[in-house]
């Protein structure tokens, strides 16, 4: 049989000696979970639940490019989450 006669499969087969192929995600795009959330940066920031004085932050633009983004707040202590931004 010619090349040209072969399915797809059977080129990667003849190829690889394999018949299927296993794919495995990246580990590097997904969200940063426990020991790992360490490494989040933190700031000085009361949590309005717990009363901690540690929270993880993060900042997004999410309204118009001129007013100022908001940001985002995760308590180091409970896991409370809170915005704010400038009204």
């Amino acid at each position: 049989m010619s090349d040209e006669d072969k399915s797809m499969s059977e080129l990667f087969t003849d190829i690889t000696g394999k018949e299927t192929v296993t794919e495995t995600q990246d580990q590097t795009d997904t969200r940063l979970r426990g020991e790992e959330a360490d490494s989040r940066p933190t700031t000085n920031e009361r949590c309005p639940e717990c009363k901690h004085n540690e929270a993880y932050y993060e900042m997004k633009q999410i309204r118009a490019a001129d007013e100022s983004e908001t940001r985002f707040f995760e308590c180091v202590d409970c896991g409370h989450k809170w915005r704010e931004d400038d009204h």
